[in-house]
């Protein structure tokens, strides 16, 4: 999956700390997700969005997805199909834009004919150890913690994995295992994973973060 995304800062002198794409400082979209990602001809998958920004998550306000003319490939709705004539193997590119946090965001993604499926996340280690599903994940401020992810069925041969945080900077954001140092101000936060299998599969998890004081 790729994401249209062309960001140009240009400094004078003295350029500030601006934050990374990995800390959310602007919504952003972190994934297009399909399910399934591959489609047989004449079937479909439904597409999602997964959008966040300094506040975590964002519910968007409007999702138009859209297929270039001559496609192999039509929209309805958030789902795409496959024309019943498409051939094995070829691609469908699907366009999406997305007003979430009061901007508009634009990004792409393709879908091949054929047959494949997402991959499963079993979850993420905190230090080493499984992060609860149901309930936040503590992180002391000014700290740093070490992240990895977990995968059913075990990691991909060349897997992309990116990481997100409002409760911290991510030092090799794209990058497993990784490391997060921890905010200094206490309070709440989300840490995001997205994995992708290098095959157009694609699967993501949230995480609730409670800064601490130490």
């Amino acid at each position: 999956m790729l994401l249209r995304s062309v960001v140009l800062i240009v400094c004078a002198t003295g350029c500030p700390n601006l934050p990374t794409a990995s800390e959310l400082g602007e919504p952003q979209i972190l994934a297009l997700v399909a399910d399934p990602p591959c489609i047989q001809p004449g079937a479909s998958a439904h597409l999602e969005a997964v959008v966040a920004g300094p506040s975590g998550t964002l519910v968007p306000s409007s999702i138009v997805w859209s297929v270039p003319a001559g496609s192999v490939g039509a929209i309805e709705a958030s789902d795409v199909r496959a024309d019943v004539d498409a051939s094995p193997g070829a691609l469908i590119e699907v366009d999406v834009a997305v007003d979430a946090g009061g901007v508009t965001l634009h990004g792409f993604r393709t879908l091949t004919v054929g047959v494949c499926a997402n991959p499963v996340l079993a979850g993420i280690t905190v230090d080493g150890v499984p992060a609860p599903a149901s309930s936040a994940v503590t992180m002391f401020s000014s700290t740093s913690v070490d992240l990895d992810v977990s995968i059913d069925g075990g990691l991909a041969a060349e897997p992309i994995v990116s990481w997100f945080s409002t409760a911290g900077t991510i030092r090799l954001y794209r990058h497993t295992p990784t490391e997060l140092v921890v905010r200094d101000a206490p309070g709440a936060g989300a840490l995001y994973v997205i994995y992708r299998d290098g095959n157009g599969g694609v699967a993501w998890l949230e995480h609730d973060v409670q800064v601490a004081s130490p």
